[in-house]
């Protein structure tokens, strides 16, 4: 990452493509982050310095080999926008209700078989796509969602 950043002070950060497994140790350094892509890439899990960056609006996990989202999903905050599509996610957790920013969730093509109803909890979501995964049922609780414009389920 260090020849991918030029300054300590970086907002945005785009590592598509990149056929990164994780991040370095430098990325915890990356405080102002607000956008980071690392879309097209061959994370099976997620890096623990994700969690760190706590002005972090806009992630793209897309297209990678994710398995799970792990409960400090919570920790981000100040997170809009989410895109986790194509990868082989199997649930949507409860901690995903404590992002009360999130405005945009992309988690089609996954292999998404239970959303926790604490997703409900999620007012500004105004996106979300949920297409091609194993749903048998959506929360009761999408029905506080009172901004969401043509959701895909």
């Amino acid at each position: 990452i260090s020849d991918a950043v030029e300054v300590d002070n970086a907002t945005q950060l785009n590592l598509r493509d990149m056929q990164l497994f994780q991040l370095d140790n430098s990325a915890e350094d990356l405080t102002n982050l607000t956008f980071l892509n690392l879309m097209k890439n061959n994370m099976e899990s997620w890096d623990k310095s994700i969690f760190t960056f706590a002005n972090l609006q806009t992630l793209n996990l897309k297209e990678n080999s994710l398995k799970a989202i792990p409960k400090e999903i919570g920790n981000l905050k100040n997170l809009q926008a989410l895109d986790i599509a194509k990868n082989k996610v199997p649930e949507l957790p409860k901690e995903m209700g404590e992002l009360r920013e999130l405005r945009l969730l992309h988690a089609s093509f996954n292999n998404v078989v239970y959303i926790s109803p604490a997703l409900g909890n999620c007012e500004q979501l105004q996106v979300i796509d949920l297409s091609h995964n194993q749903l048998s049922a959506i929360p009761a609780e999408f029905s506080n969602l009172k901004n969401l414009k043509s959701p895909i389920y």
